[in-house]
């Protein structure tokens, strides 16, 4: 709790019809934030987090962003684990280095009256929307993607998802060439994906592998890059996208990690 600090405490605050929340804390030499997403629209379901945390040591300070799952038990009790990376240098680790991330400790609910009955009716109110306004059994969007899962810094991708209502699977595949300063190399990024949550606000959960290509270095063999997405997507039922998730790669048994954003239109 409290930026992952050894004794410390967050506060966290629910809203877009009870599954998102912001948190934040502060522990013994750190502080946190974060954004959440709850399985089940109440304080106490458990959740998966995007974590902040600054720790300050004797000589060094440490930058961490990473996602974790926290699991609440009944309402008093909580724990979580997950994987961040360092954003800055602290000590001997370098930045975009993998590192595991824990906390355990209780937490004390809270709800104002009335919220839930409110919640209910916005969440039928927007699914009987989103029924009317897309009878096809999928939809379909084009967006850039930049850095993430594409090692030539962009990708053209066309995405399809294979549900109406509030959430279900996908795919997507994407193209990206650079040509700069003596580096050639193209990149053809593939996934299957789950969103979860209703309206236009989505967690994105997701596995593939990106081949790429590097004709200067490689003699023209392709070569595969795993990937998963643990991200945020904002999808209206009609217009803008927009996506900004935690990538881990795979590469020769060697674990990594990324960040990566995207801006396209759904129809």
């Amino acid at each position: 709790m409290g930026g992952g600090a050894a004794l410390g405490a967050d506060v966290e605050y629910l809203f877009a019809k009870g599954r998102w929340g912001v948190q934040a804390g502060a522990g013994v030499v750190s502080i946190g934030a974060g954004l959440s997403y709850h399985l089940k629209p109440r304080i106490s379901s458990p959740f998966v987090s995007l974590q902040y945390w600054h720790q300050v040591g004797r000589e060094k300070t440490a930058d961490v962003l990473g996602v974790m799952y926290v699991y609440r038990y009944k309402k008093w009790l909580q724990a979580g684990a997950g994987l961040g990376t360092f954003l800055s240098e602290s000590g001997e680790q370098k930045p975009g280095e993998v590192l595991p991330m824990f906390q355990a400790g209780i937490f004390v609910p809270v709800s104002p009256p009335g919220v839930k009955s409110a919640l209910a009716a916005g969440l039928q109110a927007t699914k009987s929307k989103e029924k009317e306004q897309h009878p096809s059994p999928f939809r379909q969007a084009v967006y850039l993607e930049l850095f993430g899962r594409t090692p030539s810094l962009y990708a053209v991708t066309y995405d399809c998802w294979f549900f109406t209502g509030r959430g279900g699977p996908g795919a997507s595949i994407g193209f990206g060439y650079i040509d700069i300063f003596g580096v050639r190399a193209a990149t053809i990024p593939v996934s299957a994906y789950y969103l979860a949550g209703g309206g236009s606000h989505h967690l994105e959960l997701g596995a593939g592998a990106t081949a790429l290509g590097d004709r200067l270095a490689s003699g023209g063999i392709w070569r595969a890059i795993g990937t998963a997405t643990l991200g945020y997507r904002y999808q209206s039922v009609s217009g803008l996208m927009l996506r900004a998730g935690f990538i881990p790669l795979m590469y020769r048994g060697r674990f990594g990690a990324t960040w990566g954003a995207s801006a396209g239109y759904a129809f």
